[in-house]
């Protein structure tokens, strides 16, 4: 009879510590699911604010005024996408209808093509804000 009731014992031991390893498994394979949902929420984030500055440069240059312009200053930003870094460019922009003007935009560059001071781009910008710049 001892013997029926120890065997019991050891097995509800047993059920029960099989239960509580299972349930810290489950739980932490649910909280990596979750964490990486977040992870992939910021990086679809991250590509949508890309992708709507992408089509914004694009309006810009279909729909802007185009000016020449020349670079007056490089800053990086610290910020890379596909090992390309960001930067911000001063630029003096020379429309041809109106005054000179000095305006500021942050592009992606190629890493082995960054641009330099002096160097002219073509700039497209926002007839009614001229700090909302694109440059080609």
């Amino acid at each position: 009879m001892k013997t029926k009731y120890i065997v019991i014992t050891v097995i509800a031991i047993f059920v029960l510590g099989l239960g509580a390893v299972l349930f810290f498994v489950v739980n932490k394979g649910l909280n990596k699911i979750s964490d990486t949902k977040s992870q992939m929420d910021t990086v679809g984030n991250s590509w949508a604010r890309i992708n709507n500055a992408e089509v914004h440069r694009d309006s810009l240059i279909q729909f802007g005024i185009y000016a020449p312009a020349i670079i007056t200053k490089v800053e990086d930003l610290y910020i890379t996408f596909n090992k390309n870094p960001k930067v911000r460019l001063s630029l003096k922009v020379s429309p041809k209808d109106e005054d000179q003007f000095v305006a500021t935009c942050d592009v992606f560059v190629s890493r082995v093509q960054v641009p330099r001071i002096g160097d002219r781009v073509k700039a497209y910008y926002n007839k009614d804000d001229k700090n909302d710049i694109s440059v080609e």
